[in-house]
């Protein structure tokens, strides 16, 4: 059992297993979990382990699941900032999805063991993939685990891989803490494995930048903004058709979409909007060229089909924007009952089309509520600096809970215990 202290600092030692972490073989992974390590570095010991799944033949899978092969290529091991990335053996679609989970938790054990490098808590970046091995890391080591959910993927695989919900629901009630990125997130998740007991967080994803804006009382017009090569996931087709239908209902309305994108996937793109009149893809900015340019607009849009978070609603409410999201993901269950943030059915045309002619008629009025929002303290809780207690508080807790018998206590939004 380890001490508790890391080695040289004093400070607790920290594992991240993650699958969405930046790094030399994939580096256009999101950014999230590597600001939220940042947020609290200085107040523990990080060790990160960036897993990138590579599909085996049947001979490797046979192999590693005999113990006659390694579950990680041993040759794709390098070092990163705060630890290393790999690359291990799984085949797709969630075949064998615990049994080579399961060989990957025994590596890593052995790896840490060897280095003499046992931390004092493992965290796994989503429950039903780098929570089953970190469960299994926890147990062989004697150390807690947390998790934290991200909505688009876990909801998925619960749904798919109903046969292993009693496995999902171990890793789940297990866990010395829980972090969810937003309400509905966990919601959907204790819809599959029942409602928690134990230590539950809701943690919002940080902004590189939370510098409020004011709302500016007259835009122009609705933008939206997302790399063009996820038009899929973002809906743009159901953007296109709603901007069709306001136009048809006598509300014709502009919307400038900023991304990048390669020539094919912007060519894409312009097919989908065709000639619908108002719509423009104006390229890519960076993110401090877009602060301004949302705080000028009218309000922000984009109606995915699926989120786990959404970081830029985050980033339109502290440009002055209203926001208009896809309920059931992305933000939902932090904004309930505020209307400058309009949760819609991202299949629903008509829904989208009214929301987009709601911000524009109602423009000064939504501004207002936001201003008056913003000044009363609305988006303390998605600051950086808030968002790096709730998470220290969490890993606090977790650690804690391990040498601990008093009943865990839930950190959620108001809105979030109300429903």
């Amino acid at each position: 059992m380890p001490d508790g202290q890391g080695a040289l600092t004093g400070r607790p030692r920290i594992l991240h297993l993650s699958a969405d972490y930046p790094d030399l073989i994939d580096p256009r992974k999101t950014p999230v979990i590597s600001r939220l390590i940042e947020l609290v570095e200085d107040r523990y010991d990080h060790r990160v382990i960036s897993l990138n799944r590579r599909t085996p033949s049947i001979v490797q899978v046979a192999e590693v699941l005999t113990g006659r092969a390694s579950p990680v290529r041993a040759d794709s091991i390098r070092a990163i900032k705060g630890g290393e990335c790999l690359e291990y053996l799984a085949p797709p679609k969630g075949i064998l999805h615990a049994a080579m989970l399961e060989r990957l938790a025994a590596w890593i054990v052995r790896r840490l063991i060897a280095e003499d490098a046992v931390p004092d808590l493992v965290i796994g970046h989503k429950l039903t993939v780098e929570g089953l091995i970190a469960r299994a890391v926890a147990t062989q080591l004697g150390i807690p685990y947390a998790l934290t959910i991200q909505g688009n993927t876990d909801q998925k695989i619960l749904s798919f891989r109903r046969d292993l919900a009693g496995r999902f629901g171990a890793v789940y009630h297990e866990a010395a803490c829980v972090f969810s990125f937003a309400p509905w997130a966990r919601r959907a998740v204790e819809q599959h494995l029942g409602e928690r007991r134990g230590l539950t967080v809701d943690l919002p994803c940080p902004t590189v930048n939370d510098m409020i804006r004011a709302p500016v009382a007259r835009g122009s017009g609705v933008i939206s903004a997302f790399h063009l090569r996820n038009h899929a996931i973002k809906n743009l087709t159901g953007l296109a058709a709603a901007v069709r239908s306001a136009t048809a209902a006598g509300q014709p309305c502009e919307v400038r979409i900023f991304g990048g994108g390669t020539p094919e996937e912007t060519a894409q793109c312009q097919a989908i909007i065709g000639e619908v009149p108002g719509i423009h893809l104006m390229g890519p900015r960076t993110q401090d060229e877009l602060g301004p340019i949302m705080n000028g607009a009218t309000a922000f849009v984009m109606p995915s089909k699926r989120e786990s978070f959404g970081l830029v609603f985050i980033e339109a409410l502290f440009a002055g924007l209203p926001i208009i999201y896809p309920q059931h993901a992305s933000v939902d269950g932090y904004f309930d009952g505020l209307s400058f943030a309009i949760g819609v059915d991202s299949s629903s045309t008509r829904e989208i089309s009214k929301a987009i002619r709601h911000v524009i008629d109602r423009e000064a009025e939504l501004k207002a509520d936001l201003a008056q929002w913003q000044a009363t303290g609305g988006l303390e809780r998605f600051s950086r600096s808030a968002i790096a207690r709730t998470f220290a508080d969490g890993l606090d807790g977790a650690l804690a809970a391990h040498n601990s018998s008093v009943p865990h206590r839930n950190i959620r939004s108001q809105s979030a215990q109300d429903h």
